[in-house]
């Protein structure tokens, strides 16, 4: 089944999840026009205008321009790979993914790879809106006339726009 999806130059771009096949779409007439082969699993996808970055579930993101994989980044927090990127949004120069399994949204710096920040969303969907099959954290869109941010998750009732505040720590 289909899970990232990005519009790039004006198609869209659609990754398989397990067929390792990343489509391209019409966006007027909803029809595919071409596919190019994934070296693994498609998890996530976004653009950055010039480049589609591509996740496969692992602690790599791959970037692919002009029909070539480039460059593979090793995403790390505190110089060890940070696992399960999924979900990505190009936001601000920024890359921003969803941890799978987790509350937290990483901003990753796109030219080494490092993660810059850690979005700790633990508890905004309230348990009060979380039915039975209620699911992980598991979406990201920025408006591209606003600037708003917004996340939701798998089976989440609701969509929410939000805001950083910046933690201070004691170091």
């Amino acid at each position: 089944f289909a899970e990232g999806l990005a519009m790039h130059k004006n198609d869209l771009f659609l990754l398989t999840w397990k067929s390792q096949t990343m489509l391209v779409i019409d966006p007027k007439r909803l029809e595919i026009t071409d596919s190019h082969s994934l070296p693994g699993e498609g998890w996530g996808l976004t653009s950055n205008g010039e480049s589609l970055w591509l996740s496969d579930g692992t602690s790599r993101i791959r970037e692919w321009r002009n029909g070539t994989f480039r460059q593979t980044l090793l995403v790390t927090l505190r110089d060890k790979p940070m696992p399960r990127l999924n979900e990505l949004e190009w936001i601000n120069g920024e890359i921003w993914a969803n941890v799978w399994l987790t509350d937290q949204i990483v901003t990753i710096e796109p030219t080494s790879g490092r993660v810059t920040r850690i979005i700790d969303l633990t508890n905004l969907l309230p348990r009060s809106l979380r039915a039975r099959d209620t699911d992980v954290l598991n979406g990201i869109a920025q408006d591209p006339e606003t600037g708003g941010i917004w996340v939701t998750g798998k089976r989440w009732p609701s969509m929410y726009r939000i805001g950083l505040v910046k933690r201070h720590s004691d170091k």
